[in-house]
């Protein structure tokens, strides 16, 4: 019997960023790639608010920052924003990668003041500090929590009184005092 040689598919490669793209923005990046025709941009803290200036004075301007959020890698902490051209299908990632330990960079709420909020929770989330931010009391956390609850090294503290069980979530009925009023009736 002869068995035959399943094919493989070859493997599809990321395109490297283009020339014009290099062009433009060469000088303030460490790599980048095309995915999905669309560029990905690796910068440091250092070149990012100068990388993310010169985007948002090309024409047309990549002046719509859609999203901003904190990226736990392991060895590192990234930070991706994901910009459009307005409100059209062209898109683009940036993204910064930081120490784990005292990672910082710059607050771009100056650039997009819808940054706020999303840099508030990648500081609360992953332990990162964004120098020059307007407000960068908590957002979603206590005041006083301990940790950084979207690490991969986060381990929750049953102890802990905002991690401890919920009586209610768990048995609402007997939180409620119900339980106890539904198994009287019935014994009746």
């Amino acid at each position: 019997m002869s068995e035959e040689t399943p094919q493989v598919e070859p493997v599809a490669t990321t395109p490297p960023l283009s020339p014009e793209w290099q062009a433009a923005v060469g000088d303030l990046i460490v790599a980048g790639l095309t995915r999905n025709d669309h560029p990905e941009l690796v910068t440091t803290p250092e070149l990012l608010l100068g990388l993310l200036t010169r985007l948002r004075e090309l024409d047309p301007p990549y002046d719509l920052l859609h999203d901003l959020c904190g990226v736990d890698r392991g060895e590192h902490l990234e930070v991706v924003y994901r910009l459009y051209q307005g409100y059209g299908p062209q898109s683009l990632v940036v993204k910064v990668q930081t120490p784990r330990s005292g990672g910082r960079l710059p607050s771009v709420t100056a650039l997009w003041p819808l940054a706020n909020w999303a840099e508030r929770e990648a500081a609360e989330m992953f332990g990162l500090t964004f120098t020059g931010h307007p407000d960068p009391k908590h957002l979603l956390l206590p005041e006083g929590f301990v940790g950084y609850p979207l690490r991969k090294d986060f381990v929750i503290d049953r102890s802990d009184p905002y991690l401890a069980p919920d009586p209610l979530r768990d048995d609402p009925l007997t939180a409620l005092g119900l339980k106890a009023e539904a198994t009287k009736g019935s014994e009746e």
